[in-house]
């Protein structure tokens, strides 16, 4: 608070942080989320962190939810788990932690990140290429092969053959 009085518009951003900590930890929260607005580091996880636990401690919390979706805009996959991590590196009062978790719970983050969507494949029927349209059964088989080789990867979903046998004889580019 010294070095701010002393140098009122020459101070980093990040001084307010402190202010911030001590209105919240003793429940000033009001005072709390003031402090929070004014630092302008709106590219930086701290500020949408403090914004979120000092609106759901205030009861806003469209507001706290907004400022947790800005949190996963920074951090995809934004949860507890995550929080917790990055906390604990700053902080160990286990009981400030531990209400700013409830805290970000009240505000919807949740427990674990989400799992990684799956990439999904499509195994197009190849073509007899051969004139002989008896050679067709062939081409269908490496088609068969390939889908059922391919979804044993449980990484991976694999679209069913049903889904691309329209494709057969269509003689279309279907990248477009």
């Amino acid at each position: 608070r010294q070095a701010i009085a002393l140098l009122p518009n020459t101070h980093p951003p990040w001084f307010l942080y402190v202010i911030f900590w001590d209105h919240y930890t003793n429940g000033r929260y009001e005072e709390a989320l003031a402090t929070a607005l004014k630092i302008d580091l709106e590219d930086y996880f701290w500020t949408h962190y403090t914004r979120a636990i000092a609106y759901v401690r205030l009861g806003r919390m469209l507001d706290a939810e907004a400022s947790v979706a800005r949190l996963n805009d920074l951090i995809p996959g934004f949860s507890i788990e995550v929080a917790e991590a990055i906390v604990r590196k700053y902080s160990d009062d286990e009981a400030v932690t531990a209400q700013t978790m409830d805290a970000l719970r009240l505000a919807g983050v949740p427990e674990t990140p989400p799992p990684p969507p799956r990439p999904a494949i499509a195994v197009l029927p190849f073509a007899n290429l051969s004139g002989d349209s008896g050679q067709d059964f062939f081409a269908d088989g490496i088609t068969e092969e390939l889908t059922a080789a391919l979804a044993r990867f449980q990484a991976l979903r694999v679209t069913a053959r049903t889904s691309t046998l329209p494709y057969r004889d269509r003689g279309e580019d279907v990248r477009a």
